[in-house]
C-alpha cells in the first residue's frame, strides 16, 4: 500500500504559502487567492502562479518555512505514520508545496526524500529565487492526479490512498484506490 498524505492543512496545522506570503508582506493578497482556490471559486491554474510570483520564495525562504512547520506537524499523523510504516506502507509527501520546506517534515516522520512530491524553484547561486518552472506537474489543477497517474503505472500490484482536505484535491484524489477527507485542521464546504 502508499499513503500519499497531502502537507498544508493535513500533515501541518498551517497553510505554507500563506506563511510565507505573510514573512513577504504580500499576505493579504495571497490570501484572498489561497481562499479562493480552496473554496473553488477561482481557477487553480490561473491563481496559483500569480500567489508563487508575488512570494518569490528564496533558498532561506523555504528553510526557514521548513523549519517553521515542524511546530504545526500533526501529533496523530506521526503515530499513524509510525504506525504504518512499522508495516511496511510506503509513505510520501503529495503537496503543492515546496519541495524544499517540505524536507524537515519529511525528516521528522522517517519518510524517504524520493517520496516528495512537491515544487522545485530555479534558484541563483546566492539562493535569491529566479523563475517557476511551468513545466511541473504539480503546476497546474490536475497535477495531483498526474502524480497519483504516475505511481500507479510504477506500482501496479499497490493499493493508492490520498488523504487531501480541498476541492482540487478531491477532484485530483478520486483516481486514487482510497481518498480521505482529512479535517482535522480545517473543514472546507
Amino acid at each position: 500500500m502508499i499513503l500519499l498524505l497531502d502537507l498544508d492543512s493535513t500533515l501541518v496545522a498551517e497553510e505554507g504559502c500563506n506563511t510565507l506570503a505573510q514573512w513577504k508582506w504580500v499576505g493579504d493578497q495571497v490570501a484572498r487567492i489561497t481562499q479562493q482556490t480552496m473554496d473553488g471559486t477561482m481557477d487553480f491554474n490561473t491563481a496559483f502562479p500569480q500567489k508563487l510570483e508575488l512570494i518569490r520564495p528564496s533558498y532561506e525562504d523555504l528553510d526557514k518555512l521548513g523549519e517553521f512547520l515542524l511546530d504545526y506537524v500533526s501529533e496523530d499523523w506521526k503515530q499513524v505514520v509510525a504506525l504504518l510504516q512499522s508495516q511496511g506502507v510506503k509513505i510520501g509527501i503529495l503537496s503543492q508545496g515546496y519541495t524544499r520546506s517540505s524536507l524537515p517534515v519529511a525528516q521528522l516522520l522517517n519518510i524517504d526524500p524520493e517520496w516528495i512530491f512537491a515544487l522545485h524553484f530555479h534558484h541563483a547561486e546566492d539562493g535569491r529565487y529566479q523563475w517557476l518552472d511551468m513545466t511541473q506537474d504539480l503546476m497546474y489543477y490536475d497535477g495531483k492526479r498526474k502524480v497519483i497517474q504516475k505511481l500507479r503505472e510504477s506500482y501496479p500490484d499497490e493499493t493508492i490512498v490520498f488523504s487531501w482536505d480541498s476541492l482540487w484535491d478531491y477532484e485530483s484524489g478520486k483516481i486514487a484506490d482510497v481518498f480521505i477527507a482529512y479535517a482535522g485542521v480545517i473543514a472546507r464546504p
